[in-house]
């Protein structure tokens, strides 16, 4: 159970690096949507700043698509959220909801949005605020759910300790029982 519920700890915490990495590359992409908001760029500033602006959107799909466990992730617009055994009976399950933020998924990819035009890049920001909101969002839930694994994961060592205590306990009575005949 504890090596279960630490796995799970470990996926989180994978989840919210990501995710911290997410969140500063979509300041990064605002941050250039909002320099191409300008219409005074010329052609060659447009077209470094689309550069950059497509470069950091495959960025976001590297970093959700390498956060995974064991092949596992929470991130990923396929991915699933996951049940782990939390306790020593079969109901005993926690689930780790997924909280997909791939670009697609945060509608800034590249077939959302472009700074290719000022107008363009307007309607970026907007998107790009949107999408930092949701990645708050996601990021709040996995620390949420973190936090239950660490809870449960407490519990079920102390669990543990009560019934080892008890084990010993009967041997120890055992004992004095056999040897007093």
């Amino acid at each position: 159970v504890e090596k279960n519920l630490t796995n799970g700890t470990s996926l989180i915490e994978v989840s919210n690096s990501a995710l911290s990495s997410v969140q500063e590359l979509l300041v990064e992409m605002k941050d250039v949507a909002v320099q191409a908001s300008s219409a005074s760029l010329s052609a060659d500033q447009r077209s470094a700043l689309g550069d950059v602006f497509v470069e950091l959107q495959g960025q976001i799909d590297t970093i959700v698509g390498n956060a995974k466990i064991n092949g596992v992730g929470l991130l990923g617009a396929a991915d699933v959220d996951i049940d782990i055994q939390s306790g020593i009976t079969a109901s005993d399950q926690t689930t780790i909801a997924a909280a997909a933020s791939d670009a697609a998924t945060l509608l800034v990819d590249a077939g959302a949005i472009n700074v290719a035009t000022d107008a363009g890049a307007q309607a970026a920001i907007t998107a790009i605020d949107t999408a930092i909101g949701t990645v708050s969002g996601n990021q709040a839930t996995m620390g949420a759910q973190g936090r239950g694994l660490d809870v449960a994961q407490r519990y079920a060592g102390s669990i543990m300790e009560n019934l080892e205590g008890a084990r010993s306990r009967i041997e120890d009575a055992d004992i004095a029982a056999e040897s007093s005949k």
